[in-house]
This record gives C-alpha cells, sequence and structure tokens, in this order.
C-alpha cells in the first residue's frame, strides 16, 4: 500500500501544482490583458483592477484551502478509505473535479472585468467603423465544428485508465497460475511475453473498433447523420495506433512494480490526457505519451473541417511517438529476458 499511496499523493500534487500555477499566473497583467480580457494600458494601474487581483486572491486561497482539506483522506486514509477500490475513486473524484472546478475564481472575475469594460467602454486603439455583410455576421452564431465530435475525445481521456485495468485482470490471471506461461520457458524468454502483449494489443484493436465505431453506428441511427461513419473508422485507427506506446508501458509496469503502481499511472495518465487537450499541453504534448491519442484524434477533426492549416508539430509527435515505441520494445525484450516472477504486498 505504502507505493501505491505515493503514486496517488504525486496524482493529487500535480492537479494541485497545476492549478496552483495556472490561478497564480492569471492575476499579472501581460502586457494590455488581464484575465484574458485586453484593456487600456492605464487601467491595468485603476483601483478597480487592484480590488480585482485582490478578491481573485481571496477565491484562489480559499480553492487552495478546500483542496488541501479535502486531499487529507487521500494522505492519511481512514476509516472506508482503507479500502483500496474506495481509495481510487476517491481520488479520481478530488482530481477531475478539481482539475474541472479548480479555475472557478479566473472564470468568475473573467465575467467581471468583461461587463466592466463593456460598461465604461473600454477599447484598445482607435474606434473605427467597419462595414461588412449582414449574413456574415450571422455566421457568429454558429460553430465551425460540430459539439457532436468531440464526444469522442472526451471517451478518449478514460482510455489510459481501462488499459491500466485490463492490464491489471491479464495480471491477476497470471499471478493464479503462478506465472508458469512465463516461468516454464527454457529459451527465449521473451516469446511468451511478447506473444501476450501483442495478443492484449490486438483485443485493444477490437474494443476500441467496437466502442467507437458501435458508438458512431448508433449515433448515425438514431439520426445524427451529419457525421460520416468512415469518420469513425478513421478514429477508430488513430486512437488505437497511438495507444500502442500506452500498452507497453502499462505492461511493463504491472509486471515489474505490481497491480497498485500500474492503477495510479492510469489515474494519472487519464488525469494528463485530460490536461493536454488544454493550453497546458500545447508545445509539451509531443513528448508526453499520455496525450498522443487526445491531440491526434482532436487534430483529425480539425483537418477534416479544413480548419488545421499547420501540421509541422503533429509529425514531429508521430516522429516522437515511434522512437518511444522503439525504445519501449527495447526496454520490453531485456525485461522479459530477466524476469523471474513478482510479489507485491499492499
Amino acid at each position: 500500500m505504502t507505493i501505491f499511496k505515493i503514486i496517488m499523493i504525486a496524482c493529487i500534487l500535480i492537479v494541485f501544482i497545476t492549478i496552483f500555477m495556472s490561478l497564480r499566473s492569471a492575476n499579472k497583467p501581460k502586457k494590455n490583458m488581464f484575465m484574458a480580457v485586453t484593456l487600456p494600458y492605464d487601467v491595468l494601474e485603476s483601483d478597480f483592477i487592484k480590488q480585482i487581483q485582490k478578491e481573485y486572491k481571496s477565491l484562489c486561497n480559499k480553492v487552495y484551502l478546500l483542496m488541501l482539506v479535502t486531499a487529507i483522506p487521500i494522505i492519511f486514509p481512514f476509516w472506508i478509505l482503507n479500502n483500496i477500490t474506495v481509495y481510487i475513486f476517491y481520488t479520481m473524484i478530488w482530481s477531475l473535479g478539481f482539475a474541472y472546478y479548480g479555475i472557478t475564481p479566473f472564470k468568475l472575475m473573467n465575467r467581471k472585468v468583461k461587463a466592466e469594460k463593456a460598461k465604461n467602454n473600454w477599447f484598445v486603439g482607435e474606434k473605427k467603423v467597419v462595414y461588412c455583410d449582414t449574413k456574415t455576421t450571422l455566421l457568429k452564431n454558429s460553430m465551425p465544428i460540430s459539439n457532436k465530435y468531440f464526444l469522442i475525445p472526451i471517451l478518449i481521456g478514460i482510455i489510459p485508465l481501462i488499459i491500466s485495468i485490463i492490464l491489471n485482470m491479464v495480471y491477476e490471471q497470471e499471478e493464479c497460475g503462478g506465472f508458469q506461461y512465463f516461468l516454464t520457458t527454457p529459451n527465449k524468454k521473451y516469446l511468451p511475453h511478447f506473444s501476450k502483449l501483442i495478443s492484449i494489443i490486438i483485443l485493444g484493436l477490437v474494443s476500441t473498433l467496437i466502442a467507437i465505431l458501435g458508438f458512431g453506428i448508433m449515433f448515425y441511427i438514431m439520426g445524427n447523420d451529419s457525421i460520416e461513419i468512415s469518420f469513425y473508422y478513421k478514429e477508430t485507427l488513430i486512437v488505437f495506433s497511438s495507444n500502442i506506446l500506452l500498452y507497453m508501458i502499462q505492461y511493463l509496469v504491472v509486471f515489474y512494480f505490481g497491480k497498485g503502481a500500474s492503477i495510479g499511472i492510469g489515474i494519472i495518465g487519464s488525469l494528463i490526457s485530460a490536461l493536454m487537450l488544454t493550453g497546458l499541453g500545447d508545445g509539451i504534448w509531443q513528448v508526453i505519451p499520455w496525450a498522443y491519442s487526445m491531440r491526434l484524434s482532436s487534430y483529425f477533426i480539425l483537418y477534416k473541417e479544413n480548419i488545421l492549416i499547420q501540421n509541422s508539430e503533429i509529425i514531429q509527435g508521430i516522429f516522437i511517438m515511434i522512437i518511444f515505441i522503439a525504445i519501449t520494445f527495447i526496454s520490453q525484450l531485456i525485461f522479459s529476458n530477466h524476469w523471474e516472477g513478482n510479489r507485491e504486498n499492499y
């Protein structure tokens, strides 16, 4: 339980640091922007901005305090939280809850600043009269991309946790048999491990196909025919290929460090996967394995809608992903030849 608890504490620490840094940076004006609102430079020194900063800091402190208080059961589990299932569920709720609602102070102050800007008619630059086609102005009410497209990235966010659960089930199955399938091979010990991993990956392809393509077919039958079935088929291939690395990583983790570490990595991976879809992932997602399926599937949506223009970072991300797969493959080969069973107590 000790190693598992350390992983869980690391998970909540990542969430806390991310929210703390995000909220803290928003309280400082950047050039002529404050709370993501463009303002004249002289307004940035006004009493109104200072008051907003004071209120914002007070709200942030309340969020930090609430996060720390509700994290106590994770750091010092007691009563029902001594049950590992309840402990994991509570940690997930804590992480996902604050990852979503932790930026509430920013949203509140952003609305206040926008309202004050409109009230005082603050603007940057010279006022100009712009003439345009009235039909064009009506387009602002329609989104360039349907909301339905983003149901898939939401589902993809939980895949790292699902992979860890599947690998844990495989590990428990082999553990019940005393790992005889792996340990009775006299030579080429890597063959049983690779055959097991390949079978898991193939089943992962089938399950991904059923989940995404099946969802698309049901969505189409229900009358939502704005998205063709071929889109779901292509998304399935993208999601599956970008998750191969996660299967390999989780296989190494569960057989080398145990089930607790695997579940912990799965929870952290799902959290990171969701965060990488936001602005936090810009510029760094290429080197984070848990970001590949989320980012590449989202970029495919933009590509399909002819919105994606630059693809250099996508090519860079795919290239780095292939390198990671090669490194993990070599690690798997070395690990398989030296693995002689594993014991864990938690």
